[in-house]
């Protein structure tokens, strides 16, 4: 079981913004960040398919699909719900990271001000639409 967490965590690490990577056909969007508001749901997907070629499947899907909602910001830590205490330690370690590393950009201040939501404005034409 150990196991099974530490690849699980390893993957989320690595893919967890996956989402933000654009297809080679995409002609829709210009900018990664225009998928800031479906970058977590899109990198689950691709690490699904991802994990599936690997064989792994079966073993880190229950754990995956538990960790998921670990990265993303959109409700408070305390409100999921897991039964795995190993599995939450590693998401939170995951979101600390990923928090301290965006707030290490010397800029991401102005980054805050100026594009809070960089995905909705790319969407609708707005200049300034750079990567999060």
């Amino acid at each position: 079981m150990t196991r099974e967490v530490f690849i699980a965590g390893i993957l989320a690490a690595l893919f967890h913004d996956f989402g933000y990577l654009r297809r080679r056909n995409d002609r829709r969007h210009r900018y990664g960040a225009e998928y800031t508001l479906t970058h977590v749901s899109r990198s689950a997907a691709f690490l699904r398919r991802y994990v599936r070629s690997l064989g792994l499947g079966d073993g880190l899907g229950a754990r995956r699909r538990h960790a998921g909602p670990l990265h993303g910001l959109r409700e408070a830590a305390e409100l999921i719900r897991l039964s795995d205490t190993l599995l939450r330690r590693v998401g939170q370690m995951l979101g600390t990271a990923d928090i301290l590393a965006q707030m290490a950009d010397r800029c991401y201040l102005e980054k805050c001000r100026d594009r809070p939501l960089s995905g909705v404005r790319a969407r609708r034409g707005s200049p300034g639409t750079g990567s999060p």
